[in-house]
C-alpha cells in the first residue's frame, strides 16, 4: 500500500527502496546534516524522521523516494556529476515533497489525523550498511554513488520550511566501530552460507 502511494508521486521503481531506521542510519543522517540520506536504493533516516503515517513523514519519504527512482535511470552519473544536476534533482525532490504534503492535508489546510494503515513490509530490522557505502555517503567522490540528502534546513516549493530536528554531531568513532562490526558480521554470515 505504501509503495503504491509513493508511486503516485514519483512513478515506478519504489519497490526497490530499502528503508534503514536505526542508530546507524541516524548517525549517518546526522553526519550529513540531513533528515534522511539516499544512497542508491537505500534510504537512511535520522531518528524520529521515518514517520510515513504522518503527513510530514510521508512527504519526506517521497522526497527520498524520488532520489531512489532517479538513481535507477540511465545517465544519472552524468547528471549527478555537476552541481547543476544535483541542484535540479534536489529541486525536483523538494517539489515532490511539497506536493505530497499538500495532497495529504485537508482542503482547509488542517492536518489530517495520522493514518495507521500504512505499513512498511520491506524495512529491515537490523540493516547492514557496508563500510564503503557509509564512507561514500559522507565523502562521495563518484557521481553514480552520489548521496542525495534531505537537508535539515531545506525549503519546500511554496517557501515553507521543512520541519527538522536540532543538529547534533554524531560520535564518529562509535559510528566507525558499529559499521566495522556490521561488516564483519555480514562477511562471517556470507562465509557460513558458502558465499
Amino acid at each position: 500500500m505504501l509503495t503504491q502511494q509513493l508511486q503516485s508521486f514519483v512513478g515506478p521503481g519504489t519497490e526497490a527502496i530499502r528503508i534503514h531506521d536505526n542508530i546507524e542510519s541516524d548517525a549517518l543522517a546526522q553526519a550529513s546534516q540531513a533528515d534522511a540520506v539516499t544512497l542508491g536504493s537505500h534510504i537512511f533516516f535520522r531518528q524520529g524522521r521515518f514517520r510515513p503515517q504522518e503527513d510530514e513523514g510521508f512527504a519526506l519519504l517521497t522526497h527520498e523516494a524520488l532520489h531512489v527512482v532517479r538513481a535507477m535511470q540511465p545517465g544519472i552519473a552524468w547528471r549527478r556529476a555537476t552541481q547543476a544536476g544535483i541542484q535540479e534533482e534536489e529541486q525536483a525532490a523538494s517539489t515532490i515533497e511539497s506536493r505530497a504534503l499538500h495532497a495529504r492535508r485537508d482542503v482547509t489546510g488542517r492536518a489530517r489525523a495520522p493514518s495507521t494503515s500504512l505499513q512498511v513490509k520491506s524495512a529491515p530490522v537490523k540493516p547492514f550498511i557496508p563500510q564503503h557505502m557509509a564512507h561514500q555517503a559522507v565523502n562521495a567522490s563518484t557521481p553514480a554513488q552520489q548521496p542525495m540528502r534531505a537537508s535539515i534546513d531545506r525549503a519546500l516549493e511554496n517557501g515553507e520550511r521543512a520541519q527538522s530536528m536540532s543538529s547534533v554531531m554524531p560520535n564518529m568513532d562509535e559510528l566507525k566501530r558499529t559499521l566495522y562490526r556490521d561488516l564483519i558480521r555480514q562477511i562471517k554470515a556470507d562465509l557460513e552460507r558458502g558465499g
